[in-house]
């Protein structure tokens, strides 16, 4: 694009950003928009509070390139780059917070991008702490809620690209479980979260590196010292509990492939850590399923 059309479309978009990112817009404006349109709003708009709302309305697009790269991407961005102040920060945790909370998702698309964004406004405040005591509660408790009543699984679509929803849960819990202000108390809460989504009942085989995801929120809460090693074995031996009554059944031929599959990321984990005992006692605990 010349720079002269350039400059005149992003002076436009400026005179415009108030109307299209009003936070209360019901929905996504930008799903109509051109790429280039899309690029000259962003560089018009940094780290606004509309436009931070405005783009919140397109998480849950049915287009990946408007709900994933323009609209995560574009938070993303913003917020590890330290463009989003406070107050606006604050006002993107309760809005996303509310998505999470709210309606039922049946194109699987709201929940899990919000629970993403969420974990990106969660990471920023464990770097630049601003939130209240109160508000990582809150935070606690709806991630944990989130990845528990997870029933979605879907994963990867050739055309409507991501949901994955156990994965984005897991990086919420993951910032979450990160940030230095909560205390064992919550960690304990968050790993519990996670361990009912490692080898669910209703879940299929697990393809799209749900494991590897759920794996690196445990090894990094466990490098918490929230738990002694004994603690840790126990906590991963319980998961071999959940073991369906039946082994001659595709539910427990799913429960195993998705436990040996968080196993042995876990244990992938640790070697690379160098933590080569620990790493050796996950082994030893994947042994049952290996038949070793």
């Amino acid at each position: 694009m010349r720079s002269s059309t350039r400059q005149w479309l992003l002076a436009g978009l400026a005179a415009a950003i108030p109307a299209i990112a009003a936070a209360d817009l019901p929905d996504c404006a930008a799903r109509e928009w051109s790429v280039e349109t899309r690029s000259a709003w962003v560089e018009a708009s940094v780290g606004t509070a509309d436009a931070a709302m405005a783009l919140v309305n397109c998480l849950d697009d049915p287009l990946p390139a408007v709900r994933d790269e323009f609209a995560l991407g574009t938070l993303t961005a913003w917020l590890r780059g330290g463009q989003i102040d406070h107050p606006t920060r604050q006002a993107l945790a309760t809005r996303l917070i509310r998505q999470l909370r709210g309606a039922p998702d049946p194109d699987g698309f709201r929940h899990p991008f919000a629970a993403m964004a969420l974990a990106e406004v969660a990471r920023s405040d464990r770097l630049d702490p601003v939130f209240a005591a109160e508000e990582l509660e809150e935070l606690v408790t709806v991630a944990t809620r989130y990845l528990q009543g997870i029933s979605d699984y879907r994963g990867w679509h050739p055309q409507q690209g991501w949901r994955h929803a156990v994965a984005h849960g897991a990086d919420l819990v993951l910032q979450l479980g990160l940030h230095p202000r909560l205390d064992a108390e919550a960690q304990h809460r968050l790993l519990a979260a996670l361990a009912t989504k490692i080898a669910p009942a209703d879940a299929p085989d697990y393809v799209a590196g749900e494991p590897e995801r759920l794996a690196r929120a445990v090894h990094y809460l466990h490098a918490r010292g929230l738990l002694d090693e004994n603690e840790q074995d126990a906590w991963l031996k319980a998961l071999l509990e959940t073991a369906p009554a039946d082994s001659d059944t595709a539910a427990y031929l799913t429960w195993r492939h998705n436990l040996l599959a968080f196993l042995q990321a876990l244990g992938y984990a640790a070697r690379a850590a160098g933590q080569s005992e620990r790493a050796q006692a996950i082994d030893e605990i994947a042994g049952p399923l290996l038949g070793v």
